[in-house]
């Protein structure tokens, strides 16, 4: 709230603010979950001890999840505050106000 002076006011209409959470933050992690196949079908049925490494959620663990939270915490500071030292305390990108 400090950076956009702790304004309520919202940038775009709330069905925007809808549409993008739908397109580009589910929609992607649902198309990747249903098409994405780490293991070959034909490998998986002449190899059935890839299904025990499977079904014991091996590839998923806590500090797997750990990992992947921090470093969307790590982008998400250096984009924040990287575009905001470049930017800096100008509103505006141009000298003229645009």
């Amino acid at each position: 709230q400090f950076f956009c002076l702790f304004s309520q006011q919202t940038l775009y209409d709330s069905a925007y603010l809808t549409l993008y959470n739908i397109f580009f933050t589910s929609l992607p992690i649902l198309v990747y979950s249903l098409f994405e196949q780490l293991v070959h079908p034909h490998v998986l049925q002449t190899k059935p001890a890839l299904y025990r490494d499977i079904s014991r959620n091996s590839l998923l663990s806590f500090r797997t999840f750990l990992y992947w939270t921090l470093l969307g915490f790590c982008h998400a500071f250096i984009f924040f505050f990287g575009s905001y030292a470049l930017i800096g305390e100008e509103t505006s990108l141009m000298g003229n106000g645009q």
